[in-house]
């Protein structure tokens, strides 16, 4: 009996730890995420160039460009997102509108890319941008799951 007492024990301790320690890493995740936000658009491009080029093996040139890509990418997304903060009740035509232009922009993202990254860096690439896709996706719909 004093066997059970002391596993059931050892076992309570060690899932309190466990949480507090979940707890402490959600934190940190934000704390990084808060700080990853206050970067410059030149910041965060040379740190997803560099992103793509562990993952698609990169020539110096190839990441040159794609870091120039990126920076006007990430500007013109930010801007694009104050603006949007701005209006806050649009119409049909404006949500029409700043779809379209979001489109347009990954369609310009993707020729860009086409241009610069040989067809198996592409590829690569695509893939990446899927799952990445796929994630946010998922990350989209929990959090609209928590607000209902």
């Amino acid at each position: 009996m004093k066997k059970v007492l002391i596993v059931c024990i050892a076992l309570i301790s060690m899932s309190t730890f466990a949480q507090d320690r979940m707890k402490e890493g959600k934190e940190n995740r934000k704390e990084m995420r808060e700080k990853m936000k206050s970067l410059s658009p030149e910041q965060k491009a040379q740190l997803k160039a560099k992103k793509m080029t562990l993952a698609l093996d990169l020539s110096e040139k190839q990441q040159t460009e794609i870091t120039k890509v990126l920076t006007q990418a990430i500007s013109e997304r930010k801007d694009v997102m104050a603006k949007k903060k701005e209006t806050t009740d649009k119409t049909a035509d404006q949500l029409f509108e700043n779809r379209q232009q979001f489109l347009d922009q990954e369609i310009a993202m993707k020729k860009k890319m086409k241009e610069i990254l040989n067809e198996e860096q592409f590829e690569k690439w695509e893939q990446m941008d899927k799952k990445r896709r796929k994630h946010m996706g998922k990350k989209g719909k929990r959090s609209n799951n928590r607000k209902k």
